[in-house]
């Protein structure tokens, strides 16, 4: 129940930003375009000004054409965004007032008629490189002194006992049974 409250508040959560996205790209919008027509509106006027064989105003109207093509692509993408934002709004909203209205918990989807099970994580260490045996935090060799490689620390096996007259290890020469020998 509780992780239901928390989905349904993280997607008002979603909302709200959304919103707030959407408000702001409708300002710029509405910027845009009274640029647009405060751009076209002097074009017009430079047009009705100018004589038709002056030299060195195309460059200028043209310059002015150019602005107010750039304006309305950026006004398209704005609409564009706007719309996209809207259904991602209204989306959210299903969504919401499903969860809300829903009292059964949602049961998880069917693949190939049968429920999908969880499956736990396994254990994993990146010091060892080993699966199953332990997590990283629990590794043994973390309290190991790096300094110290770990080859040093073997200690020899105790020697033998080997025996020169019978020539077989399990017993010393001084221990030895010449009789039992020969």
């Amino acid at each position: 129940m509780k992780s239901k409250d928390d989905l349904i508040m993280k997607l008002q959560g979603d909302l709200k930003s959304h919103k707030a996205k959407v408000e702001i790209a409708e300002r710029e919008k509405l910027s845009l375009q009274k640029e647009m027509a405060q751009k076209g509106q002097e074009v017009r006027d430079k047009n009705d000004n100018t004589a038709m064989g002056l030299l060195g105003q195309g460059d200028n109207a043209s310059q002015k054409f150019e602005d107010k093509e750039m304006i309305d692509g950026q006004v398209s993408f704005l609409n564009s965004v706007i719309v996209d934002m809207q259904r991602k709004n209204e989306q959210l909203m299903a969504r919401v007032q499903a969860l809300e209205g829903s009292t059964v918990p949602a049961e998880p989807p069917l693949f190939n008629g049968r429920k999908a099970r969880a499956v736990a994580p396994r254990l994993f260490c990146d010091i060892c490189d080993v699966f199953d045996a332990h997590d990283t935090e629990d590794c043994p060799r973390q309290s190991v002194e790096p300094d110290v490689p770990p080859s040093s620390k073997k200690v020899p096996p105790p020697p033998r006992p080997y025996c020169e007259i019978c020539e077989v290890f399990g017993h010393t020469t001084e221990n030895c049974d010449e009789e039992e020998t020969f």
